[in-house]
């Protein structure tokens, strides 16, 4: 009950952080329409950060609610996510921001492993066994797809090897429309499931009160069995 107390607590919290961020992003945003040097110098820094808190905190919000269905893989998957947003706060904030370096790679891979972990993890939780075929697919394509982006990031030029590109894009158009097939299926689960909750049995008054008058000399009988 308390770590439940906690969660929704914790939901609240972010929920704030993130509606907060994105208020003054698109304060920002709109600044810059009026020709204010928002996309530069410290003012992109802001920038940069208050989207990272925004989206950070709005994506962890899901994560909270997987945690409750998978505990330990909601909790590696928040982990995951919280480390990226860590990891490149560090950077909009320090020097290295401007510089190409190891750290600023391993950022960037690791915040795209990270997405696609989440996404993975997130599907998983909300769909049925019989769709597995579909999900192993999509999440081996997925793997890929972080491969080669997590290799280009790298610093290697992936795509100069023959046909590489053609096989990236091809990965790529597979897992969005499995994710979409997927996402799909995902939402007519939760409908079905709410239908079901939802489900109500109507009787006539006759019926209701016949049904009151068994249960009274049903609990006279067990009155008398227990004397």
């Amino acid at each position: 009950m308390e770590n439940k107390i906690n969660l929704n607590t914790l939901k609240k919290v972010l929920l704030i952080i993130s509606l907060s961020a994105v208020g003054i992003a698109c304060v920002m945003l709109i600044l810059a329409i009026f020709k204010v040097k928002i996309f530069e110098g410290i003012p992109l820094r802001l920038l940069l950060i208050f989207c990272t808190l925004a989206l950070g905190s709005a994506v962890s919000i899901n994560e909270i609610s997987i945690i409750k269905q998978k505990k330990v893989l909601g909790s590696v998957s928040l982990s995951f996510l919280l480390l990226s947003v860590l990891f490149a706060l560090i950077i909009f904030c320090s020097p290295i921001f401007e510089e190409e370096n190891f750290f600023n790679r391993l950022t960037g891979i690791f915040s795209l492993f990270s997405i696609f972990f989440m996404m993975i993890i997130s599907l998983n939780t909300k769909l049925d066994r019989k769709y597995i075929v579909i999900q192993i697919i999509c999440y081996v394509a997925l793997c890929f797809v972080d491969g080669i982006l997590s290799i280009l990031i790298g610093g290697y030029d992936i795509f100069s090897v023959t046909s590489i590109t053609e096989i990236f894009w091809i990965l790529v158009v597979v897992s969005v429309g499995l994710l979409i097939t997927l996402s799909v299926l995902s939402t007519k689960r939760l409908t079905e499931s709410d239908s079901k909750n939802k489900e109500t049995i109507t009787i006539s008054k006759v019926e209701y009160e016949a049904l009151k008058k068994e249960n009274k000399e049903l609990k006279e009988e067990i009155s008398k069995l227990k004397k």
